[in-house]
């Protein structure tokens, strides 16, 4: 069992954190410096994953009680399975990061660009087809005041061809619109990078079983001191 003291050793950690933060906060006179202050590390350098804290008060818990044994440094079937556990606990901590850094690099990255590359460059053309169809509207005004309120006016030839190219403009613009439109919602990137995510989540599982079924078999087979 970890004891009340460890737990209050993590809490009180944490509680030193957040005065440091405070602390930090309040002696900040620009923005930029209150933003180091909340970036920084705390001193401590125990990951902050749940398993590696739990590691971290297995392991005090272990030493407290070789602390408190009357032949000091004297290991039992206890103080045994603390370090085991410890020790445990701090490698699926490890897992814990090696999934955290796959989940920025192979999926929130992709993510990010999907929708700081992708989506971009369909607004841009989304843009592009509202220039477009401004510019042809342009034109049919220009034409309408040169035939005079008479739409049977034959066209003046340079605006003839000024409507025609506009209008390839406008289709052309618009064809390249829809197409990156469709492109964007194509369910098979976005699903492939689920995927990624879910296999991501799974190895970090797995291996966590993996950690805690070799610890539990080294636990039955360790010898029960009866003190």
């Amino acid at each position: 069992m970890i004891s009340l003291n460890c737990h209050k050793k993590s809490l009180t950690d944490y509680s030193k954190i957040i005065s440091e933060k405070f602390s930090g906060l309040s002696q900040a006179t620009t923005t930029s410096e209150a933003e180091a202050v909340l970036l920084a590390t705390s001193k401590d350098s125990t990951p902050k994953t749940l398993s590696h804290q739990l590691s971290k008060s297995f392991k005090a818990s272990r030493d407290l009680l070789l602390s408190s044994s009357e032949e000091e440094s004297t290991e039992n079937s206890l103080t045994k399975a603390l370090l085991k556990i410890s020790e445990t606990e701090y490698r699926i901590g490890d897992e814990r990061l090696d999934q955290d850094k796959l989940i920025i690099t192979e999926f929130n990255a992709k993510v990010k660009k999907i929708l700081n590359v992708d989506f971009a460059n369909a607004s841009k053309l989304r843009k592009q087809v509202e220039t477009s169809r401004l510019a042809f509207d342009t034109v049919r005004a220009e034409i309408k005041v040169a035939q005079k309120g008479d739409e049977n006016a034959e066209i003046p030839e340079n605006l003839s061809k000024k409507l025609e190219a506009s209008e390839d403009d406008l289709v052309n613009a618009t064809e390249l619109a829809v197409e990156s439109m469709k492109d964007l919602i194509k369910p098979l990137e976005a699903v492939s990078l689920v995927k990624v995510f879910a296999k991501i989540q799974l190895n970090y599982h797995k291996a966590a079983v993996t950690e805690l079924s070799q610890l539990v078999d080294e636990l039955d087979t360790l010898p029960v001191d009866d003190e």
